[in-house]
């Protein structure tokens, strides 16, 4: 009887540990999300807030804009979140997709100028469907790299 007591006491835990595992996920996914969001307009900053005023739609379309905006921005920010819930016992593939979204992300931000021809304001839609093809490049390496380094226990030790 003692042993079945024990039994049942681990597997609370154990489902303890995996609740609070899922709750951990779902806070980094939302941060992530809005990060991805955010970065447009944070990586714009240096250059003064009428720089990042350029990324704001006029007052009569404000909401409307920002949904449009971040509609794009979003799909970065999504594959940002899978990263999370596939990473396992590394977080290589999170680490290397948050770096390289991170880095095409700022690149083509900071000194995009929408002042400069009426067609400026396509390339925010492009944008960010290119830095989510190098980012689901960056998460497929760190796959590879987290199974080299989990199925060779050589392979990690010399690392």
């Amino acid at each position: 009887m003692f042993e079945s007591g024990e039994i049942k006491n681990e597997d609370k835990i154990s489902k303890l540990k995996k609740k609070k595992r899922m709750q951990n996920k779902l806070t980094y996914s939302i941060v992530a999300f809005i990060y991805m969001n955010l970065l447009p307009y944070l990586c714009r900053l240096p250059k003064g807030i009428d720089w990042v005023k350029q990324y704001l739609p006029d007052e009569g379309h404000l909401i409307w804009g920002l949904i449009f905006f971040h509609c794009f921005y979003s799909i970065p920010a999504v594959l940002l979140v899978i990263s999370i819930y596939t990473s396992k016992k590394y977080a290589i593939p999170f680490l290397a997709t948050f770096l390289s979204l991170t880095i095409v992300t700022v690149c083509f931000n900071y000194n995009y100028d929408l002042t400069l021809d009426a067609q400026a304001g396509i390339g925010l839609i492009f944008m960010p469907i290119i830095a989510s093809f190098f980012g689901s490049v960056a998460f497929g390496l760190g796959h590879v790299i987290q199974y080299l380094i989990s199925n060779n226990s050589s392979f990690a030790v010399q690392i």
